[in-house]
């Protein structure tokens, strides 16, 4: 099954915070769901696929070809949808 979305070798820091340390994560066609406790880095990863959010280091690739990750891009309606919902457990 071809890949749709790889990101390779993700850094992110937030002054001295070092909120993404080498992330590999890729997904092929389907329905997935990406879980984490707080501040483990969900939402930055997400925001520098989407383009919000720019990478200190790391490559982007969709349908396997390299996104430019210096400008935000739009989503395409290919392109992977994004719903974050927070669940509290008492």
């Amino acid at each position: 099954m071809a890949e749709r979305l790889a990101l390779q070798h993700i850094d992110k820091r937030f002054g001295s915070v070092h909120a993404l340390r080498d992330v590999n994560f890729v997904l092929h066609a389907g329905v997935h769901a990406l879980l984490g406790e707080n501040g483990a880095g969900k939402t930055t990863l997400m925001r520098i696929d989407y383009g919000l959010t720019r990478a200190d280091r790391g490559a982007l690739r969709f349908n396997g070809v390299p996104v430019a990750t210096e400008t935000p891009r739009l989503v395409r309606s290919d392109a992977a949808s994004v719903a974050e919902v927070r669940v509290i457990v008492v």
